[in-house]
């Protein structure tokens, strides 16, 4: 009968005079992280997207009075305004201008100018699952 170390492929020089090398494992390398230390990586987010038909003309988009500020540390909840994708996010009739040039509020509010309407601006809400709506 074989024994256990037969499934297992071993490296073997040509040469028999070499010195015989260490078998092989046919196993992956056991994991470093904990699942408590991959769970703290990720966070599940609650995420909402609106598109905005506006008109011609300028409007000013900000958070609702008496929402909650954005986190210092993680940014949430937080608020981007963005074109729309498609046909009617058309960058050629819509600006938007906002105090972080990636669109993100962070508690302040966005100019948006529509030169030709209609046109859709995208308003993307992020907060943390936990948290009350």
């Amino acid at each position: 009968m074989p024994d256990d170390t037969s499934a297992v492929p071993a490296i073997h020089d040509a040469n028999p005079e070499a010195p015989a090398q260490a078998p092989v494992s046919a196993q992956p390398p056991a994991p470093t992280n904990t699942q408590g230390e991959a769970a703290s990586r990720i966070a599940e987010l609650r995420v909402s997207g609106n598109l905005m038909t506006l008109d011609a003309g300028l409007f000013c988009v900000f958070q609702a009075a008496g929402s909650p500020p954005p986190d210092p540390a993680t940014g949430l909840p937080g608020v981007r305004v963005s074109l729309a994708p498609g046909l009617m996010g058309r960058s050629d009739a819509v600006s938007i201008s906002t105090f972080r040039p990636d669109g993100w509020l962070d508690g302040t509010g966005a100019l948006v100018r529509v030169k030709e309407g209609p046109a859709q601006i995208l308003v993307t809400m992020l907060s943390e699952r936990a948290a009350v709506r």
